[in-house]
């Protein structure tokens, strides 16, 4: 995943979601924060596991990339194997690619930084 300081993006170049983040980075998202989108990213869904109240599916993007997706409780319904997927945005979560520490989701306000001067950067 790379960001080019407007969107994140797949290794072939299709956007993910807007996010201000630049540079290479590992994206962690959790398979609940991700829903089926008329106007998402293409996936093909690999692996279907049954859960009883609810199934996960393995998808696959168009670069290759592997992903979790969790279908509603109570969902029975059939999905194709091939839909279109969207992650919230709000619930995606950016890594360092050489240590795996957490990067910062969103530069904080300048009023937030203001009030907590005290605070470590």
């Amino acid at each position: 995943m790379t960001g080019d300081g407007s969107h994140l993006r797949l290794s072939d170049g299709t956007p993910v979601a807007r996010h201000p983040h630049r540079g290479a980075a590992i994206l962690g998202i959790r398979p609940e924060q991700i829903r089926p989108a008329a106007d998402g990213l293409p996936a093909a869904v690999t692996y279907r596991e049954d859960l009883g109240a609810h199934a996960v599916l393995t998808l696959r993007l168009s670069d290759g990339t592997g992903l979790r997706m969790a279908t509603d409780l109570g969902s029975r319904a059939a999905l194709p194997a091939d839909l279109r997927i969207a992650p919230a945005a709000d619930a995606l979560h950016l890594f360092d690619i050489s240590t795996g520490r957490a990067l910062a989701a969103r530069p904080a306000p300048a009023t937030m930084k203001a009030e907590h001067d005290h605070l470590p950067s």
